[in-house]
């Protein structure tokens, strides 16, 4: 649910993945800390401080529906900080939380009222298991953008904004 990097010996996070458990929970935010990691609720932790990224991903990583605690030194913080203990319940991501998604917008100006299309693409995508078996309808960022494109278009939309906002 997270893109880490390491960053002074630290496992840090980059970027939070729309629809995630670690997006979702509102607890955890770009350039926090982990130091620490625990298989299950109230488990005593690993300290993964100078640890290699993999093995860190490796340790955070878990069967779903399982929790995963972690010892996180928020961004800002010094090394002698408040550390927070975030628990997580671990899910598989699925593309539809990081879908394209469309809106539109009513705005009045001097000319009258304009019909603005707002298109929010959290995350880039594309479903290569399903590209990769020819299926005609795989899911991905360019496909489903094109789709909702001409769905405006139908619409008679005045103008489209592209929101990259939460996209990493």
């Amino acid at each position: 649910g997270a893109v880490l990097t390491i960053k002074d010996d630290y496992t840090t996070i980059r970027e939070l993945v729309p629809g995630s458990p670690a997006y979702l929970s509102g607890q955890l935010k770009i350039g926090d800390r982990i130091l620490g990691v625990a298989q299950c609720k109230n488990a005593s932790m690993t300290d993964v401080q100078g640890w290699r990224l993999d093995d860190t991903v490796a340790l955070i990583r878990g069967k779903a529906d399982t929790v995963v605690d972690l010892d996180v030194l928020p961004e800002g913080a010094g090394p002698d900080g408040k550390h927070l203990r975030v628990s997580l319940i671990r899910k598989k991501i699925s593309l539809e939380e990081q879908a394209a998604k469309k809106s539109v917008l009513s705005i009045v100006d001097e000319s009258g009222i304009r019909r603005i299309g707002v298109i929010s693409l959290p995350a880039f995508y594309q479903d290569f298991e399903a590209r990769g078996r020819k299926d005609p309808n795989f899911k991905s960022a360019t496909r489903d953008v094109a789709q909702l494109l001409r769905e405006m278009k139908a619409e008679n939309i005045d103008g489209v904004l592209l929101d990259l906002r939460n996209n990493g």
